[in-house]
C-alpha cells in the first residue's frame, strides 16, 4: 500500500533518543551513606558534576581573592588574608554553600558531610531497609513459579508428527483402547499409519514436565505450582497438597478467588515435589469450557505473596466462564468492562511483583489484544506458538528472571530540551517525565525521544545555550530489591552537544535507534493510527541505514530491519484488508489539521476502538512483542 506524501505524516527521525536499560540495576555501584539531596523546584538530585561545579566556582573565588590581596596595601592584605583563610575552610567543605541546580538554575542552600558527597556518575541510595526477618539477598526459594494450564475440551485437538511415538499424558487414550477387546483395526481407509497424533494438552504437558526436570536440577529450592482450568478452576499446588476445586458462583467473585489463591501457599521445593507434580500433570484430561479469567486471579493470588514470582498461562481459546469472559463482547460497554478487568488484574500483579507470561496455541483465538495487557503491565512475554515447539518457548521465557519490582523511572533534561510525547498531538514539551515500570529483568529496556526547544521558547524560559558544549541528563530509578529493600539509583551525565547531523548519526548507537523504532511504531499502531505508525517506522528505517556504516553496525541494523520489515508487511496487509471491506478508518484528512480539535480527537478515539476490536491474535501478538521492554 502506498503511503501518501500529501499528509503531514511524522516528524523527521533523528538521533535524540535515550535508552533506559534497567538490567544495569544488577551492577554494583557506590552506595551513598546519606540521603539524596533534592532540588526544591524540579526534584533533581545533587550529583557528582554539581560537586565539581561548586569546587570550581570556589577555586575561582579563591584565585580572585588572591589577586585582589596582592594588589592592596599591607594593611588591607592582612584583612583580606584573614577573610581568605575563612573562605578556605568553606572551600575544603565542598558540601557546604549554595547549590545552583544544573537543570532549573534554582539557587538553594545545601550542607552535606564529605562522605555524603556524590562522587560517581551512578549512585545508589537506600530509602528503606529490608523487612525484618528477610535475608540481605533473596534466594531462588523466595520466588514461586505458577503454571496456569488450559484443560478445556479444545485442548484435545491434535497435530501430526512423523513416526510412531509413545507419549506421556495419554492414559485416557489407553483406557479407550482397552475397550477394543477384539483387537479390531481402528484405522480408516487411506489413513496414514506412520504418524503419531499429539494433542495440544500433551504438548503442554511435555513442555511443563521438561521445565520441571530442568528446574529440579538447576534451581532445586524453587517452589513450583500448578493451576488448571476448564469450566472449573483447580489449584493443584506443588503436587504434595490436596487439590482445591473452585466452581459455580465463586468464579465471578474476584475477592474470593484472590483469597483462595493467597491461602493455598506452596511449601515444598521442586527437588522434593517433582515426581508428585509430574504425576498430577500427566493425569490431566481435556473437557469443559474455559474459565481463564478466574484461573488468572487465583494464580496471581498464589504467586503474589513472594515478589519476583512468575505466572505462565497457556491457553488455546477465549475465556467464556466467570470473570473476564471474552466470547460475548458485543457492545462498547461490555468491551470496556472486560478491558478494565484485565487492566486492573495486571496492575495488581505489578504491585505484588508478579510477572505474567502468556502463551497461546498457533491457529487459535484467545483475544491476545486483552491478554497482552497483562504481560505488558508486568513486563512478561506474549507468544503464539506451534504446539510442537512450546518447550523451547517455555525455556526462553524462564531464562529471564525478575531482578527488581515496583520500578519507577524519572528522567530529567536541561530546560533547553523537552521529552517528546508518544502521542504527537498532545506534546506538552515537558523537560522531565516519569514512568511506572513495575517488574524488570536483566533485558528490560525502553526509550524516550527528546527535542530541542526553539530560540523563542528558550528566550521565554530565560535559557541561553550559547557556547554550551555539554548538557546535563539525570535518571532516577526507584526500585525494590527481591529482599524488600527499597532503593533509588541516580545516574547523572553531562552529554556532549553537536550541531552536526552527520556526525550525530555516525556516532549513534544502532541498537538504541532500532529499539526505539519498533517500540514507538507498535505503540502508535496500538492507538489505532496505522499510517502514522508505518511512516514512523519508515523514517527510522532510513536513519538506521544511514548510521550503519561499519560491518558491526550493519549486522545489528539487519537484526532490527527484520522486525521493521515484519511490522510494515503486517500493517500494510491490515490496511489493504480494511479498504477491501469498505471501512473508512484512515486519517488523511484530520492529520492535515495542525490543531487538535474536539472533532478530530473524537475521530481518533473512534478509529482506535474500531481497530482494537478488529485486531486478530497474530497482529495483536506482534504489536505486544515489538513494544515489549524485553524486546531485544
Amino acid at each position: 500500500m502506498h503511503l501518501s506524501r500529501k499528509r503531514r505524516g511524522v516528524r523527521k527521525a533523528n538521533t535524540n533518543i535515550i535508552e533506559i536499560a534497567l538490567g544495569t540495576l544488577t551492577e554494583d555501584v557506590t552506595v551513598s551513606t546519606g540521603d539524596p539531596l533534592y532540588c526544591n523546584k524540579c526534584g533533581a538530585v545533587y550529583s557528582h558534576f554539581d560537586v565539581a561545579k561548586l569546587k570550581t566556582e570556589k577555586k575561582e573565588e579563591e584565585e580572585q581573592a588572591e589577586a585582589s590581596s596582592s594588589s592592596s596595601s599591607s594593611t588591607s592584605t592582612t584583612t583580606s588574608s584573614s577573610s581568605h583563610d575563612e573562605k578556605g575552610k568553606q572551600i575544603e567543605e565542598a558540601g557546604d554553600g549554595q547549590w545552583k541546580c544544573s537543570f532549573c538554575d534554582t539557587v538553594q542552600e545545601m550542607r552535606l558531610d564529605e562522605e555524603e558527597l556524590p562522587k560517581e556518575e551512578s549512585m545508589d541510595y537506600v530509602l528503606e531497609p529490608p523487612s525484618e526477618g528477610v535475608s540481605k539477598e533473596a534466594t531462588e526459594s523466595d520466588k514461586d513459579l505458577i503454571f496456569c494450564i488450559d484443560i478445556s475440551g479444545s485442548m484435545c485437538v491434535t497435530t501430526e508428527i512423523q513416526g510412531k511415538h509413545q507419549l506421556k499424558g495419554a492414559d485416557h487414550l489407553k483406557k479407550l483402547a482397552a475397550l477394543n477387546t477384539e483387537g479390531a483395526d481402528q484405522w480408516t481407509r487411506g489413513e496414514r499409519r506412520d504418524i503419531t497424533y499429539v494433542s495440544r494438552l500433551q504438548s503442554v504437558q511435555a513442555a511443563v514436565d521438561a521445565q520441571l526436570a530442568k528446574l529440579q536440577k538447576e534451581h532445586p529450592n524453587r517452589r513450583i505450582g500448578l493451576v488448571t482450568f476448564n469450566n472449573e478452576v483447580t489449584i493443584v499446588g506443588d503436587g504434595t497438597q490436596i487439590p482445591t476445586t473452585i466452581a459455580g458462583d465463586k468464579l465471578n467473585d474476584y475477592s474470593q478467588l484472590l483469597d483462595l489463591g493467597r491461602r493455598h501457599s506452596l511449601r515444598t521445593p521442586i527437588k522434593e515435589s517433582k515426581d508428585a507434580l509430574s504425576a498430577k500433570l500427566f493425569a490431566l484430561e481435556e473437557s469443559g469450557a474455559t474459565a481463564l479469567g478466574p484461573a488468572l486471579v487465583v494464580s496471581i493470588g498464589l504467586a503474589g505473596e513472594n515478589p519476583g514470582s512468575e505466572v505462565v498461562v497457556c491457553t488455546d481459546g477465549l475465556s467464556n466462564v466467570g470473570l473476564g469472559q471474552l466470547d460475548e463482547v458485543k457492545t462498547a460497554e461490555k468491551r470496556g468492562e472486560v478491558e478494565l478487568f484485565y487492566e486492573q488484574l495486571g496492575n495488581y500483579a505489578k504491585t505484588r511483583g508478579v510477572t505474567i507470561n502468556v502463551i497461546s496455541i498457533k491457529g487459535t483465538d484467545c483475544s491476545m489484544e486483552n491478554l497482552g495487557t497483562l504481560a505488558e503491565l508486568t513486563n512478561g512475554e506474549v507468544n503464539i506458538v506451534d504446539p510442537l515447539t512450546i518447550t523451547q518457548e517455555f525455556s526462553s521465557i524462564l531464562s529471564q528472571p525478575t531482578i527488581a519490582t515496583n520500578v519507577a523511572v524519572k528522567l530529567l533534561l536541561h530546560r533547553g530540551l523537552f521529552i517528546r510525547d508518544e502521542d504527537e498531538d498532545n506534546d506538552k514539551k515537558e523537560s522531565q517525565v516519569e514512568r511506572d515500570v513495575g517488574n524488570v529483568t536483566s533485558e528490560s529496556s525502553f526509550t524516550f525521544e527528546f527535542g530541542v526547544r526553539t530560540q523563542e521558547e528558550m528566550a521565554k524560559l530565560n535559557v541561553d545555550t550559547t557556547g554550551v558544549t555539554t548538557l546535563p541528563f539525570q535518571l532516577q530509578i526507584r526500585y525494590t530489591k527481591l529482599n524488600g529493600m527499597k532503593c533509588m539509583r541516580v545516574v547523572s551525565k553531562q552529554q556532549p552537544v553537536t550541531y552536526d547531523k552527520k556526525l550525530a548519526e555516525q556516532e549513534a548507537n544502532v541498537d538504541v535507534i532500532g529499539l526505539n523504532c519498533v517500540q514507538q511504531a507498535a505503540k502508535i499502531a496500538q492507538r489505532g493510527d496505522y499510517t502514522r505508525a508505518r511512516l514512523h517506522n519508515f523514517a527510522h528505517m532510513q536513519m538506521l541505514d544511514r548510521t550503519a556504516q561499519t560491518e558491526s553496525k550493519r549486522e545489528k541494523a539487519s537484526h532490527w530491519g527484520v522486525k521493521q520489515g515484519r511490522f510494515e508487511k503486517k500493517m500494510n496487509k491490515v490496511q489493504v484488508q480494511e479498504k477491501e471491506e469498505g471501512l473508512e478508518l484512515e486519517d488523511d484528512d484530520d492529520e492535515a489539521e495542525q490543531v487538535v480539535t474536539e472533532e478530530k480527537q473524537k475521530k481518533k478515539e473512534m478509529r482506535s476502538v474500531a481497530r482494537k476490536a478488529r485486531r486478530d491474535d497474530k497482529t495483536a501478538g506482534m504489536l505486544w512483542n515489538l513494544r515489549s521492554k524485553r524486546n531485544k
